[in-house]
This record gives C-alpha cells, structure tokens and sequence, in this order.
C-alpha cells in the first residue's frame, strides 16, 4: 500500500467509516496496522511517519479519537484524526517505514500511557 500512496502523492481520506486519515503516536499501534494483510493492495504495509508539531504549523487540525468498537483497552492508543487529505509533496513526510505482510500479526497491543512517545 505504500507504493501506491506514494505514486498518488497524498495520503487520502478513508471513503468508508470515517471519512478521515487516522492518525497514531505508538509505533506498536502503527506496526499492527500496518501488517494486516489486505488483498486489494501491493505485498508491504507501511508506516508514514509525521512530525506531529508539522502538521499542526501547517494548518492540520488533529483531533483526538478513541473508537468504542474496540472497548476501554485500547484507549491509550493516542489515536488521532485529520479530516482531509495530506499531500505529500509539502516536506510533511518524515519517511516511510515498510513491513512485509508475511509477518506474523500480532494481538492488539494494549498500550500504556507514554510521556514521551513517537510523533506519527
């Protein structure tokens, strides 16, 4: 899936459930979803990593989530949302870290609060 974002140049908003880019500052978090075969994109699964102090001073407003499908454990997932599509041409782009999707696939983590955490 990383190839394509990357040929389209922007991280787009999902078309199904919410309409936005969700967003994630634990790694584990990010590593899960990333690994999660699916069958309509290429071979890897990637994590894009931002600075989230950048996408702030660009104008993006990141709004915090917790989805109540997945219950009280995960919470401390520190997920996030923007509501519109980020172009990837703007200097935005850390990088772009890839997992193969043969890799085992891990539970969940359950996440602990984190005062120093990545910024994705």
């Amino acid at each position: 899936m990383p190839d394509k974002i990357l040929r389209d140049g922007v991280l787009e908003r999902a078309v199904l459930g919410y309409e936005c880019v969700s967003l994630t500052r634990s790694l584990d978090v990010a590593k899960y979803f990333a690994v999660m075969q699916r069958e309509e994109y290429d071979e890897t699964g990637g994590v894009f990593v931002f600075r989230r102090a950048d996408l702030i001073n660009a104008g993006y407003d990141l709004v915090p989530f917790h989805d109540t499908l997945f219950g009280d454990e995960a919470r401390d997932e520190q997920e996030e949302q923007i509501w519109a599509d980020i172009p990837l041409d703007t200097g935005l782009l850390l990088r772009v870290d890839r997992f193969s999707f043969d890799l085992d696939v891990p539970s969940p983590p359950v996440m602990k609060s984190e005062s120093a955490s990545p910024s994705l």
